[in-house]
């Protein structure tokens, strides 16, 4: 089955889905919590170094108020305390057991 959404989304399995466009016009993050404890963030938050991801503002930018406003939103939606690791859709050619980041290593 297909499940559209406007907002967000939690699937059966419990996997959340937030819409945040920016990057892109239809961009979505995605969290598994426990056991996973996983954000896949796509393209909003892209690396900024080896031990940091961040968003950046570049020519191809779909709307940079958008996407500010959905790292804003994702700020808000992401359960208190939950420090996720972080994975991003583009990586600086790390080795696939390094793609994650902790929480921490968000620049806002």
């Amino acid at each position: 089955n297909l499940d559209t959404f406007e907002k967000h989304h939690q699937t059966s399995s419990g996997i959340c889905l937030l819409w945040t466009p920016g990057p892109t016009p239809g961009s979505c993050v995605l969290y598994a919590p426990q056991p996973r404890n996983v954000l896949f963030c796509g393209r909003l938050l892209i690396p900024l170094n080896s031990k940091s991801l961040g968003i950046v503002r570049h020519r191809r930018t779909f709307h940079w108020t958008r996407q500010q406003k959905s790292l804003e939103k994702l700020l808000k939606w992401i359960p208190p305390n939950s420090n996720p690791a972080l994975a991003s859709a583009i990586t600086l050619g790390a080795l696939p057991s390094e793609w994650l980041m902790p929480w921490e290593s968000l620049k806002i």
